[in-house]
């Protein structure tokens, strides 16, 4: 009988150890405030952001995840104002960024050193800046949008090299065109632009003058249809529009049919009117997206393209206010988002079906709503930031189980909100990384990772961890080790749920003395040793 409960109880505590998780501060890059590390992106196989030192301002940074290995590339505005880096794009080997560098933000590369980090081309004649944005790789070039101060924003390209960098086209006669929200559909660049006769409109691009030409005169006139929310599905180019006769429409452009075409709409949508469309995802061969309508509001819609309509999928809020889903992503075999269905903003899941669409836990109770964003997969889990209206944003995560949540906080004290201004979370070295503002050093650049034997050293159960007494009948214990006397080491209670009920540091110590609060009742309960490259545990029994 003995054999029987203890094999299970070590499985359980093997799951628990695999899952063990840690928040490292990887470097104090501002030690008198906020260094805001923003844009974190992955390039060769380093990290490369934006952030503030304190003394200049917010510029390139590059770290390796170490604190040794984190430093600034270079100092691209000298001075306290900083040069703003964003838009970090790789191309060609390089990384090519919007900064400033005095006269207005331009088009900048670098390799990943100071002396490979240089302005690529000053696009712009006059004192503003060009501002670059919207980079876009098309038929191995990098194509954007920039304003030379003379023509105004249009469409430009680079092949890498200053003299290949140049505009394409003048559109609208030196008046500005405003390309935007470029897309790769059948081996052009689509996008919308303006020109005086036509207004905002649906254009296309082979990369040469002659071959940017407008595609459609939706609604004909100066207004244009402002074609938006470009997405590609089932072979043809979908968009919202408005066609001069009404609300906002969606509508899609077939380049093997004849042009642009009103996306139809399945029978049940009735009074479908100002129809815009955002948040678009394929699953289980079907698009899902937020779609807004006078009767429905912001909702959650499914197009099937074997029937070629759309369709009201679930009115998760009944009513013209609408549930706004939003931060689709697939997880486990199902869609994960965040939606308001009476409770607030919360997380829900859905199998594709109506009646698969569901609640998966209400981590702000009432009306309130934890707003979970920033949804990624991570170690075979679902990270997200959410507020449970008592701690502000936190780091949670959820193995998509009806009513699973778990908020995750490092062992040092957290402030209210500490995700409040974390842009993305970044996978780099089988860690997260993200800027968050756990503790008094403000803002920072934080790793979080799961141990695994593959990346953290988990040693054996009851190996080189030795805790008097034990059975526990009082309220002291003492912990005793070897591996105590030297590093800084963490020492965790657990319950056989995982969650840590305690934690007190050590650094070289040969033992150290603990006092358990009385409200722990009796039972089985995990202590961990934790340093920076191992875990150590030993079960402990508490008969008081």
């Amino acid at each position: 009988m003995k054999r029987i409960v203890v094999l299970p109880l070590v499985f359980l505590l093997l799951h628990i150890f695999a899952q063990a998780q840690t928040f490292t501060l990887t470097t104090d890059i501002n030690p008198n405030g906020n260094a805001n590390p923003q844009n974190i992106t992955s390039f060769k196989s380093k990290m490369y952001f934006s952030a503030d030192d304190g003394i200049h301002g917010a510029e390139l940074w590059v770290s390796d995840g170490t604190a040794s290995g984190t430093q600034m590339v270079k100092d691209i505005l000298p001075g306290s104002s900083g040069s703003s880096p964003s838009g970090f794009t790789e191309y060609n080997g390089n990384l090519y960024f919007s900064a400033s560098f005095g006269p207005g933000f331009e088009l900048w590369v670098t390799d990943g050193t100071s002396g490979g980090t240089q302005l690529l081309k000053k696009i712009s004649n006059g004192s503003y800046g060009s501002n670059p944005k919207e980079f876009t790789l098309y038929n191995g070039k990098l194509y954007f949008s920039a304003n030379d101060n003379t023509h105004g924003d249009n469409l430009w390209v680079t092949d890498g090299t200053s003299a290949g960098t140049q505009m394409v086209k003048d559109i609208n006669n030196g008046n500005g065109s405003f390309p935007s929200g470029f897309i790769v559909y059948n081996a052009k660049l689509y996008f919308c632009a303006t020109d005086a006769d036509h207004g905002y409109e649906l254009w296309e691009s082979d990369g040469t003058t002659a071959g940017t030409v407008l595609v459609s005169d939706i609604a004909p006139g100066p207004n244009g249809s402002t074609p938006s929310g470009f997405f590609i599905f089932n072979n043809k180019l979908y968009f919202s529009f408005l066609d001069g006769t009404g609300p906002t429409k969606l509508g899609y452009y077939d380049v093997s049919g004849t042009g642009v075409h009103l996306a139809p709409m399945h029978d049940a949508a009735t009074n479908v009117d100002g129809f815009s469309v955002s948040n678009q995802i394929v699953f289980n061969n079907k698009l899902y997206f937020q779609a807004s309508d006078y009767t429905h509001g912001n909702e959650f819609w499914m197009m099937d393209p074997v029937i070629g309509v759309s369709q009201l999928l679930k009115e998760i809020m009944v009513g013209p206010n609408g549930s706004n889903p939003a931060n689709f992503t697939l997880f486990n075999g199902k869609l994960y988002f965040s939606a308001d269905g009476g409770n607030g903003n919360e997380l829900w899941e859905t199998d594709g079906t109506a009646g698969g669409t569901q609640l998966v836990k209400d981590i702000n109770p009432g009306t309130g709503g934890s707003n979970p964003q920033n949804f990624i997969l991570y170690n075979d889990l679902l990270y997200f930031i959410a507020d449970d209206g008592n701690n502000g944003p936190q780091l949670w995560q959820t193995d998509g189980t009806s009513g699973n949540g778990k908020m995750l906080q490092p062992v040092i004290a957290p402030i209210s909100g500490p995700l409040a201004n974390t842009d993305k979370f970044v996978p780099y070295n089988g860690s997260l990384y993200f800027g968050a503002e756990y503790n008094s050093n403000g803002n920072e650049l934080w790793e979080f990772r799961t141990h695994t034997s593959g990346v953290h050293n988990v040693l054996p159960i009851e190996n080189n961890l030795s805790i008097f007494p034990n059975p526990v009948t009082g309220n002291a214990i003492t912990v005793f080790s070897d591996r105590l006397k030297s590093g800084s080491w963490q020492i965790s209670l657990l319950n056989m749920n995982g969650k840590v009920l305690l934690t007190q540091q050590c650094s070289d110590l040969g033992s150290l003395s603990i006092n358990l609060p009385g409200s722990i009742s009796n039972g089985i309960y995990i202590l961990q040793m934790t340093s920076a490259e191992n875990d150590v545990y030993q079960k402990l029994l508490i008969q008081r």
